[in-house]
């Protein structure tokens, strides 16, 4: 059990900053201890009880593991509120300090309570979860948890595809204090369509964008690089994989012709642009679903598989954590590689971070938020890349973190063809739109 001394000089501020202002959104980068920050803030604001909406995994495990860790602490009683609606109501006790509830209970849980009566404070862990304004939780929760005097939102990603994503955010923090009463106004006021049915939007100007930087900041806390935070930067390692003839035939005839007729003779189709990139996607990973996202699929090449075999033996035995896309990919690697075991089995968090565990198969968005595996290892690999900027440096912020003892992560990106590439290059653009906000909020 560790001393509240042992609480970092940003910690602390962290912590200071979510005592004075009550409404706030915490921008820090994955693995700077959030949690700890949080908790210690809330133990001397010292009013009861608090809810805590995280990620399942982290809701389940991660709040209340982290609440034994620290002596100052040890004496809350922080309570996961999961299993069925049985299970969940009989927690909800007077006795609880910090309740926490995963994203999908939420409406469960705004139906067994009155939230507003119930919580002092509210902390939405994954603040970035909060986005979507049409989301059911969002709505529910803009109608149920307004008047909840302390909101706390917590992200190292508030700007997981464009400036869009902001003000679901931030009304979660500061109701229409930030950006406005209503999401179309805000869109209206500083974006424009870029396609005639209005699917892309961007920023009008950077004096718009500036603007939008200027009105969250009173909302956010962001902390300068600290000298005394040691987590190794993500150093991408591409690995460019060679393009068989027969596949890169197969691509070219399905981008204009908008069908392919696979190797067992099964017609697969693609009806739309976006279903035209998905199949491709599916092409560079190795094996496509001839009919839906689901069901039986048929391999195309095995360039991928062997890439990452050629990894784990490269690494000799040193543990590798990979992150896959396609369920077909789940199966062909546990078949392709001995040893292969996945997040969901139980106990593999526990062996992974014991160092059992030479090859961990992970999906991003089930093991990308809160789980902290760096003791288990410092080698990430991806099979297949997300669309997403967010689940990227959530999922590489599982190693990347404090307490990470090796100097480096390392992210082998397998790149097949073009439409990888492209994935890899559209994330480098969404870390850019991030950073100038984040840089803006560091004044």
């Amino acid at each position: 059990m560790r001393d509240v001394n042992a609480l970092f000089r940003y910690q602390r501020a962290t912590a200071g900053q979510i005592i004075e202002k009550r409404r706030v959104a915490v921008l820090l980068p994955v693995g700077y201890g959030k949690t700890a920050a949080v908790l210690t803030a809330l133990k001397e604001i010292d009013q009861w009880p608090v809810l805590v909406v995280a990620p399942a995994r982290v809701a389940k495990k991660v709040w209340a593991d982290e609440a034994d860790e620290w002596d100052h602490l040890s004496d809350l009683q922080v309570v996961s509120i999961h299993g069925t609606p049985g299970q969940r109501s009989n927690k909800l006790t007077w006795d609880n300090h910090v309740e926490c509830v995963s994203y999908e209970n939420l409406l469960w849980l705004s139906e067994a309570v009155d939230i507003d009566k119930r919580y002092k404070a509210i902390v939405f862990d994954e603040l970035s979860k909060m986005k979507n304004p049409g989301a059911k939780r969002f709505r529910r929760m803009r109608a149920r948890c307004m008047k909840v005097p302390i909101r706390i939102g917590l992200t190292g990603t508030p700007v997981g595809n464009n400036l869009l994503d902001l003000w679901g955010e931030m009304y979660m923090v500061g109701g229409e204090g930030p950006l406005g009463p209503t999401y179309s106004q805000y869109r209206d006021r500083y974006f424009e369509a870029q396609d005639y049915f209005q699917r892309e939007w961007t920023v009008k100007s950077k004096k718009m964008e500036a603007e939008i930087h200027h009105r969250v900041a009173p909302w956010c806390y962001v902390l300068p690089p600290q000298p005394e935070v040691k987590i190794p930067p993500v150093i991408v390692n591409r690995v460019d994989l060679e393009v068989p003839q027969a596949v890169e035939a197969m691509t070219k005839h399905l981008e204009r012709e908008l069908f392919v007729t696979l190797e067992s003779g099964v017609e697969m189709e693609a009806l739309s642009a976006s279903t035209v990139a998905g199949k491709l996607r599916q092409i560079a990973s190795g094996a496509v679903y001839p009919v839906s996202n689901e069901g039986a699929w048929e391999t195309v090449h095995e360039e991928k598989i062997h890439a990452l075999s050629d990894i784990v033996d490269e690494l000799q035995g040193e543990p590798l954590l990979v992150f896959y896309w396609f369920k077909h990919e789940a199966e062909r690697i546990k078949a392709a590689i001995p040893g292969v075991v996945t997040i969901d089995e139980k106990g593999a968090i526990d062996r992974w971070n014991r160092r059992e565990v030479k090859v961990l198969l992970c999906h991003p968005q089930s093991a990308g938020h809160g789980l902290n595996l760096q003791p288990g290892g410092s080698t990430v690999c991806w099979f297949t890349l997300p669309w997403s900027h967010e689940l990227w440096l959530q999922a590489n912020g599982r190693l990347a973190r404090t307490g990470q003892k090796a100097p480096v992560v390392m992210a082998h990106v397998l790149t097949f063809g073009e439409m990888d590439r492209y994935v890899l290059q559209i994330l480098a653009d969404k870390a850019g739109t991030e950073k100038r906000l984040l840089d803006t909020l560091l004044g």
